[in-house]
């Protein structure tokens, strides 16, 4: 939904389509997409092979997460959610789309916070 959804529907409604030719630019924000995307499944796998669970609240992790990604940072899924929103709102040239990921950093630091 907040990864592929929602930033359909910004650029539909911004009239933003791919572009025509990539672009040395492109190819940056290409890798910010992948290597966002690579940590969030990451984060996932994690979760499921040792946490023995999921991100989701109604099957969370049985054990403590503190291995992959987890032994760096508290929450690299919302980095990499956030890394492949900003890299696409690059590729496509979207002020929309890159407001819609700094929107999404802030909404999920204040979700971790409060």
């Amino acid at each position: 939904m907040v990864l592929v959804f929602i930033p359909e529907q910004i650029l539909i409604a911004t009239g933003i389509t791919r572009p025509a030719e990539i672009g040395p630019l492109h190819s940056v924000a290409l890798v910010l997409v992948v290597l966002g995307g690579a940590l969030a499944i990451w984060c996932i796998l994690t979760f499921a092979l040792v946490g023995k669970g999921t991100p989701a609240p109604f099957d969370p992790p049985r054990k403590l997460v503190a291995a992959g990604p987890y032994r760096w940072v508290r929450n690299p899924m919302y980095i990499g959610a956030g890394a492949a929103l900003s890299g696409a709102a690059l590729f496509y040239h979207s002020a929309a789309l890159m407001a819609f990921a700094a929107g999404f950093f802030v909404v999920t630091h204040l979700f971790v916070v409060f």
